[in-house]
């Protein structure tokens, strides 16, 4: 697995052509729009359940003093760009590539997402767009069941925020719904009935 500034698929290199009987079924550049008006939603409702769940967690922050507060912000920032993009992303290509995180699998700073460079099945693609939203958001909520205090309040920042970082995945998820045919074989935006 390596890490790359920007995301793109190496469409000639696999020989991803409409002459090989491939169709763009998405045009990410042309989603882009979408996806960030969907993202300012998931944001403005994930500023309100945070104010909820604070609101409710029987914990103020003013009891813990400053330091701890700094840190707390601190720890929520880095535990969302691990969980958020690291562990997310990883999740997916360890799905798309059924575990093997080779040189063909690769995590896109610039759009904080995994990328895979071969054919999957349409059925991989779909499993990979939920299943690790679905993991991580099961872990923070169990782990919010099982902390009291700070430690509550942080699992509870990153239950919101593993929805928020799913808004891509969803829609992803909804397009390839709409746009594939079951038994479809994909690659990056390129489809082929199989």
């Amino acid at each position: 697995m390596r890490f790359t500034k920007e995301k793109r698929y190496e469409y000639e290199k696999h020989g991803i052509t409409e002459e090989n009987g491939y169709t763009r079924w998405v045009d990410l550049e042309n989603e882009r729009n979408k996806i960030i008006f969907i993202g300012t939603i998931f944001h403005f409702f994930m500023w309100v359940s945070i104010y909820m769940f604070t609101r409710n967690a029987n914990i103020s922050l003013k009891n813990f003093g400053w330091p701890y507060i700094i840190l707390f912000m601190i720890s929520v920032v880095a535990a969302t760009l691990i969980s958020g993009y690291l562990l997310r992303g990883t999740l997916s290509l360890a799905i798309l590539s059924k575990g093997k995180l080779g040189s063909n699998c690769f995590l896109s700073v610039k759009y904080a997402n995994g990328m895979y460079n071969a054919e999957v099945s349409r059925t991989r693609v779909l499993v990979s767009y939920v299943l690790p939203f679905i993991l991580i958001a099961a872990l923070c909520i169990c782990a919010a069941f099982l902390c009291e205090g700070l430690p509550k309040l942080f699992f509870r920042f990153q239950t919101v925020l593993s929805f928020y970082f799913c808004d891509e995945d969803i829609y992803m998820f909804i397009l390839c719904l709409k746009r594939t045919k079951k038994g479809d074989i994909i690659f990056g935006e390129f489809r082929k009935e199989n």
